[in-house]
């Protein structure tokens, strides 16, 4: 998982994480990381790895690896917005295997 906000919203993230999960935070727009329980982390072995946004030069040189390479994400499944209770009920059961995608359209 990938979060730039951090705030009291973190805690919920650690919550919804699988077992051994690794989450990069590389921002912190809404705060403190309040309400974090130490034990979720360590019962699901999580790795919180913390890392600066970059310079603009950094961005330009992922955005042509990228490119190059040709890495395109595994969507696992998309839901119209409408159905969205589906998709976190999808995510919620941890069978996916790749992005679970919300449509508006």
């Amino acid at each position: 998982m990938i979060d730039g906000a951090g705030g009291i919203g973190f805690s919920e993230l650690i919550k919804a994480c699988a077992a051994g999960a690794r989450v990069c935070i590389y921002g912190g727009t809404s705060g403190a990381m309040t309400g974090v329980t130490p034990q979720i982390i360590f019962y699901k072995q999580i790795c919180i790895y913390g890392s600066t946004m970059g310079t603009g030069e950094e961005f330009l040189e992922m955005i042509r690896f990228i490119e190059k390479h040709t890495l395109i994400p595994i969507i696992d499944t998309t839901f119209d917005l409408q159905n969205g209770n589906n998709a976190l009920q999808k995510m919620d059961s941890g069978q996916q295997f790749g992005k679970i995608v919300l449509s508006i359209n």
